[in-house]
């Protein structure tokens, strides 16, 4: 099975939210980011693959991010209600913050089987590259203004068998598995 979050043609698939965790991540200034994936759409190709056993299913997906700011009294600015936008607060002054613990939990999503396709369960979650507060400003609650990069991780749910009983062919994992 493959993922990706461009755009293309396909079965828009309806499918059943299980569970959608936030992501907590506590930074070197005592602030705490709550970050939670958000899946918007999931579409499957126009047609299964065939059976061979290099068989793929890719399902293509597309998502939307949250991000909550709890900052200690200490660090709270004026409210502003008209925070520039990312590009703009990339042209200010920052310093890099360091995530000094996290739990990145797993939000979970089940694709009912259609269109030729089997049931299949993603799950979802944030994970960190790194950090950035832009000094002197704050954001619409008064909490320090932050640029986060980040990289959103969909993959099978750990309860999809990784590889098929024998009577069927194998199926190819995802990058970072092994093809067994």
């Amino acid at each position: 099975m493959s993922l990706t979050s461009t755009a293309a043609t396909g079965h828009q698939v309806p499918f059943e939210i299980v569970r959608e965790a936030w992501c907590d991540f506590e930074l070197s200034d005592e602030t705490r980011l709550r970050i939670r994936p958000i899946l918007m759409k999931a579409i499957l190709p126009e047609a299964p693959p065939k059976k061979t056993a290099d068989a793929e299913l890719a399902v293509l997906t597309s998502q939307k991010v949250l991000i909550v700011v709890l900052s200690p009294q200490s660090l709270r600015g004026p409210k502003n209600p008209q925070t520039p936008s990312v590009e703009q607060a990339r042209l200010m002054k920052q310093e890099e913050r360091q995530v000094v613990s996290s739990s990145e939990k797993w939000s979970l999503y089940r694709l009912p089987s259609m269109h030729g396709f089997p049931e299949v369960e993603l799950r979802a979650r944030i994970s960190i590259t790194s950090v950035f507060r832009v000094i002197d400003l704050w954001n619409e609650e008064g909490d320090p203004y932050y640029l986060v990069n980040y990289s959103t991780l969909v993959g099978p749910s750990s309860n999809q068998p990784t590889a098929p009983p024998k009577s069927k062919p194998r199926g190819k994992s995802l990058v970072g598995r092994r093809k067994h």
